[in-house]
C-alpha cells in the first residue's frame, strides 16, 4: 500500500476471501498501515501542507 486509501479496498477483498485466505490478506493490510505510520507525525513538515511553529 502506498497511500492510506489504498487499505480500503484491501480491507473489503479480506472480508469478503473464504476463511482459509483472510489471516493472509488481512496481514498484509496490517503491514501496509505499519510501513508508513512513523511518518504520519511529519507529513505535514514535509509535504508543506502547514506552516512551521516557532
Amino acid at each position: 500500500m502506498h497511500r492510506g486509501t489504498d487499505g480500503v479496498p484491501a480491507c473489503v477483498r479480506a472480508l469478503e476471501a473464504p476463511d482459509a485466505v483472510r489471516a493472509g490478506l488481512l496481514k498484509q493490510v496490517d503491514a501496509g498501515y505499519r510501513q508508513p505510520e512513523p511518518r504520519v507525525p511529519h507529513a505535514p513538515q514535509t509535504r508543506g501542507t502547514m506552516e512551521g511553529r516557532g
